[in-house]
């Protein structure tokens, strides 16, 4: 099978099981897997995928079609045009997020506030590793219940060049942050997960 016909077959996969984003899904399991990227999907069309290959990609649409999430499923996520390791230890970033983050940089430009933010519920670090990329005077302290996120967090600090100025703390809300940082802080940004308790399990 070459990689138009192992794209066609994904989409066709893919909208039978009723996955609506079919068509994007099955690109990006495919680059995935060929190491192509959209351009490369498109000129090499008559390229034979190797037999793990089609056996890497069969596995990725099966778990797709089973609701795994593409994002977690290629490791990975673009936000605010920077790339963003995730897993299941965080949430998948999301576009309409980038909206705060935009709120938040103009307010930090104004120069009317200390340069110092605190993002609570960092998950990823996508709103924070955002901040201090595109602020490079930004120092970020980011806090987060888990551990597992946090080492997701750790890494995308790395990956986007920005750890000497990402602080990472594991804690409740603010409950970890030492009083006398609090007070200096200019903003504070926190996009939690809003699941019902009675939704969780599912």
């Amino acid at each position: 099978m070459n990689v138009q016909g192992a794209l066609k077959v994904g989409r066709v996969y893919l909208r039978e099981r009723g996955i609506g984003s079919c068509d994007i899904d099955a690109r990006v399991l495919l680059s995935r897997v060929t190491g192509l990227d959209h351009t490369g999907i498109l000129l090499n069309g008559d390229r034979v995928l190797s037999g793990g290959e089609r056996e890497d990609y069969s596995r990725l649409l099966e778990r797709r079609a089973e609701g795994e999430p593409v994002a977690y499923l290629v490791g990975g996520k673009e936000f605010m045009g920077l790339d963003f390791m995730v897993s299941p230890a965080v949430l998948i970033p999301r576009p309409d997020t980038e909206l705060m983050v935009e709120k938040a940089i103009e307010l930090l430009k104004e120069g009317k506030i200390n340069l110092l933010v605190v993002d609570v519920g960092t998950g990823s670090g996508a709103i924070a590793i955002s901040l201090a990329y595109l602020v490079p005077e930004l120092l970020v302290h980011c806090v987060d219940i888990s551990a597992d996120a946090l080492e997701v967090a750790a890494k995308n600090a790395e990956l986007n060049g920005v750890a000497q100025r990402v602080k990472l703390h594991q804690g409740n809300l603010l409950a970890s942050l030492p009083q006398e940082l609090l007070g200096k802080v200019g903003l504070i940004t926190a996009n939690l997960p809003y699941i019902p308790t009675e939704d969780i399990h599912a």
